[in-house]
């Protein structure tokens, strides 16, 4: 399709869990939860799909620094990380 395009965070079932019904339940009714959801610090919720016995569901993408990044800076100055307190 072509004028079309946006870069996407995708989460999915894997594999190895792929076939538990209670996990899959709980992925949709996150889904369901998401998609009510409106934040300018919450991830934006696109859509539920699912291809063949794949779920996805794609969400907005962030900028800024990665968890893993903040930890990193946190411990070479051997400061609490602010992103571990989000965590919790």
């Amino acid at each position: 399709m072509e004028g079309f395009e946006r870069i996407v965070a995708l989460k999915r079932i894997l594999p190895h869990i792929a076939e538990d019904e209670e996990f899959i339940t709980m992925f949709i009714d996150e889904a369901k939860i998401a998609v009510q959801l409106q934040h300018a610090n919450i991830a934006r919720f696109f859509d539920l799909g699912k291809v063949d016995d794949a779920y996805f569901s794609p969400s907005s993408t962030s900028t800024g620094a990665t968890c893993a990044a903040s930890l990193m800076v946190c411990a070479s100055i051997a400061r609490p990380c602010p992103c571990l307190r989000c965590a919790t």
